[in-house]
């Protein structure tokens, strides 16, 4: 099979869609001949990016392409007008806020788009039920998790040194909670850091809370640490490159996902968690919307109701004073978030689905 895929998020620049699109792409095209079309620049030229992207599919040689594939549900109108023109079919990886996005143009628009393509693909069941909520054909919908491509062994970094390096404390042997994640609502940070860090706070005294990400929120953030006084244990950092947050993950002791729910946005998957897990981190994450796809309960992570702060508190000092469980933990959450959200896997299964719409339209 021939497949063309074509996004709007893609590297240089960083996020979850973009992290999604490069590996769909990088992994597919090893198993299956594919083409890309991609905005590599400011999603202000998305409307400029619809009529190249159209006019580059439309003079694509019939028989080179067999099958087009689009990044997330914003460019459902445009695989309308492909699907229209091409005489292809035309699937669509949705993602979360690119179907729930609060906007009665846009609610009216793109669920029909989506109904008038051969497959939607969700990231999560939560996603998947958002679809239907809004009138999307439910045999249409199927579930493909997000994938990581990035394993790490378990290195004992020295963390005084990478500290002193990344926030120019010194910290000697005490432990790490992190958090990846932007600055929104959503993620949950302020929550954690008014309820839950100071009982933590109180049982290991010098813990440290890292916060790696950037966001509206960050002013929020910063006066409530230095309300509660936590100036020398919290720390947001916001410019972090790849090899320091990974490096982050590695001398980390467990990673949190301290979610809450909020009307009109939603964690559509929650990579981050994998990555963390991928790493040998433990990870107390919030049993909520595509979380609960990305996590396996006492698996690879610890799920827990939003706003449960005592069994979160219970849940991290049981990790924290129990070395050898957590390591050991870490250890098998690695394993099985190898094995399970592999993008070799991944890509498998967007592979089986394809040929089944082949087949189905008579092309295989």
């Amino acid at each position: 099979m021939n497949l063309l895929f074509i996004t709007r998020k893609y590297p240089p620049f960083v996020g979850g869609m973009e992290k999604f699109s490069f590996n769909f792409f990088t992994y597919f095209s090893r198993i299956a001949p594919s083409e890309l079309i991609a905005l590599k620049k400011p999603q202000i030229l998305l409307p400029i990016f619809y009529i190249y992207a159209f006019t580059k599919a439309f003079f694509i040689n019939q028989k080179k392409i067999e099958i087009i594939h689009l990044g997330d549900a914003l460019l459902s109108p445009l695989g309308v007008l492909l699907k229209m023109s091409k005489n292809v079919p035309v699937t669509v990886t949705v993602h979360a806020l690119d179907v729930i996005f609060p906007n009665r143009l846009y609610q009216f628009l793109i669920p029909r788009c989506l109904n008038r393509l051969d497959k939607i693909i969700c990231v999560s069941r939560e996603t998947m039920n958002e679809c239907i909520i809004r009138g999307i054909n439910p045999e249409l919908c199927t579930v493909i998790p997000n994938g990581i491509d990035k394993f790490y062994p378990i290195k004992y970094l020295e963390k005084k040194k990478m500290l002193k390096y990344l926030i120019n404390i010194e910290i000697g042997n005490n432990k790490i909670l992190l958090s990846v994640g932007r600055l929104i609502e959503r993620k949950g940070f302020h929550y954690f850091i008014k309820n839950t860090f100071p009982c933590i706070r109180k049982e290991f005294p010098g813990i440290i809370y890292l916060i790696v990400g950037s966001g509206k929120l960050k002013n929020k953030l910063n006066d409530i640490i230095m309300q509660l006084g936590f100036e020398n244990e919290v720390f947001i950092l916001q410019k972090i490159d790849d090899n320091s947050l990974n490096s982050l993950y590695q001398i980390s002791d467990i990673f949190i996902m301290p979610n809450i729910p909020v009307k009109g946005d939603m964690e559509g998957f929650g990579i981050v968690a994998l990555e963390a897990s991928s790493s040998g981190l433990p990870v107390v994450a919030s049993n909520i919307e595509g979380i609960k796809d990305a996590i396996i309960d006492n698996k690879n992570g610890f799920l827990i109701d939003p706003y449960d702060n005592k069994r979160y508190i219970e849940v991290i000092l049981d990790l924290l004073k129990n070395d050898t469980k957590r390591i050991n933990f870490g250890r098998e959450a690695m394993e099985i978030t190898s094995k399970t959200y592999n993008w070799k896997i991944i890509s498998e299964s967007y592979l089986q689905t394809f040929n089944q719409i082949l087949y189905s339209h008579g092309k295989n």
